[in-house]
């Protein structure tokens, strides 16, 4: 499925048109019918707060559904999150939207929150706002967990990048009377992937030292993690004191220069991202190592007596 194909016709545009009517009914529900203009007026902009789908790589068999949740990360405090909406398509082929619930970022709200949800045949648009003038949330969290039925075997993006989706503050007073007290907190939003005709790779691997001293080279072996259908052809290594490489060969050594515990990351990526310039399969391990401080025992001579 092309990336942007549910956007990318005239028919969709329509449609968006008469969603967009459509929800200013809902908005006027929830503040007041000066808002209408700003919640259709902006796109998502590139910045620090994001907006993406977890696990980004979603797996099920023809059938089966599966849930993935709308995690937001990195929301200003002050630009705290007050209402957010989301328009996500995807391959109607493959998959079938069945239902979305609130997530645990806006829930507690003094007076709670007003949802809506839209379904078509390959997209939906849904999203909450808080209920009253009551200020925003920031951090982190999860604003949705969307459920999804697996219709046909394939690939499909779970596109979420859209002039629809989108992410509001409530300004703080005073807010001149020409403007809304409603504004677009900047925003980047990731698309997820679903796929059932591909597995990903398994990582495992071991290190040659059971017990480790400060400065002792130890190497490190993942030639024990395979692609069920495929090869692997990278491997990403975080040893845990700061240094991270990424190798193509599964034997790599190291030294640590302290004496403690370090949890080492694997991570292998199979040769997905070879037909798919957008996204790979990938695994994660991870394994505890410790290091101990190394101890130099003083030689013992046997012609100098010992002292009283």
């Amino acid at each position: 499925m092309d990336l942007f194909r549910c956007r990318a016709t005239t028919w969709t545009f329509l449609r968006v048109d008469y969603m967009r009517r459509n929800l200013r009914f809902l908005w006027l529900l929830v503040i007041a019918a000066p808002l209408i203009a700003l919640v259709n007026a902006n796109a998502i902009h590139r910045a620090d707060t994001t907006l993406y789908l977890n696990p980004n790589i979603a797996r099920a068999s023809l059938g089966e559904s599966f849930t993935v949740d709308l995690k937001v990360a990195d929301v200003p405090a002050v630009t705290p999150l007050y209402s957010w909406q989301v328009y996500m398509c995807f391959d109607s082929s493959i998959l079938e939207l069945v239902n979305v619930t609130e997530g645990d970022f806006l829930q507690e709200q003094p007076k709670g929150t007003i949802g809506y949800l839209q379904i078509g045949e390959d997209w939906a648009l849904f999203g909450r706002s808080t209920k009253g003038k009551h200020p925003g949330v920031s951090g982190d969290g999860t604003l949705a967990t969307v459920e999804i039925k697996v219709v046909g075997n394939g690939e499909s993006v779970l596109n979420i990048t859209s002039d629809l989706t989108y992410l509001l503050e409530l300004r703080p007073p005073p807010v001149p009377p020409a403007e809304s007290v409603l504004k677009d907190i900047p925003s980047t939003p990731e698309n997820g992937f679903f796929t059932n005709i591909v597995a990903a790779p398994t990582a495992a691997f071991t290190y040659s030292l059971s017990e480790p001293d400060i400065g002792e080279t130890i190497t490190f072996d993942a030639s024990a993690s395979y692609d069920p259908d495929g090869i692997i052809i990278r491997y990403e290594w975080d040893f845990g004191d700061g240094e991270k490489i990424s190798v193509t060969v599964a034997e790599v050594m190291h030294a640590y220069e302290a004496p403690e515990a370090y949890t080492v990351t694997l991570t292998v990526v199979d040769d997905s991202e070879m037909s798919h310039e957008w996204f790979a399969l990938y695994s994660t391990t991870t394994e505890d190592v410790w290091i101990r401080s190394a101890q130099t025992i003083p030689e013992f001579d046997s012609t100098t007596p010992p002292t009283p």
